[in-house]
């Protein structure tokens, strides 16, 4: 979908970024949110969060193909000077891996794969 979407013929060209295995984020950024309340939010359609200096802003647009984000000057997000420990991995978890169904999927692809690719495999 991301590949989709970033190679979509509309302009200004969309920049794509996705939070891969992130889980409970609500809770973990919970306590460094500021204490603004956002209000009216939902009549937006677009928003945008990035990080200027060390300040995390939301702006929004009313429609994607609106030129202007607002507020100009961004919404202050999180708190100023927060530190973020690193994440480590999270563990595999062997027990709910259903090895013959993946052998069986597995069995379907190479099946529809061309000859040369499938000898390789």
């Amino acid at each position: 979908l991301m590949e989709i979407i970033s190679n979509s013929p509309i302009s200004p060209k969309p920049d794509v970024e996705s939070l891969l295995y992130t889980w409970d984020w609500k809770h973990f950024i919970s306590g460094y949110l500021t204490n603004k309340q956002l209000k009216n939010h939902s009549f937006y359609n677009a928003f945008n969060i990035v990080k200027e200096g060390n300040i995390t802003r939301l702006r929004a647009k009313r429609l994607p193909q609106d030129l202007e984000w607002l507020p100009p000057t961004g919404i202050e997000l999180l708190q100023k000077n927060i530190t973020f420990e690193p994440v480590g991995s999270s563990k595999f978890r062997v027990e709910t891996l259903n090895l013959p169904k993946v052998l069986f999927d597995l069995q379907k692809y190479f099946k529809r794969m061309p000859t040369h690719l499938r000898v390789s495999v």
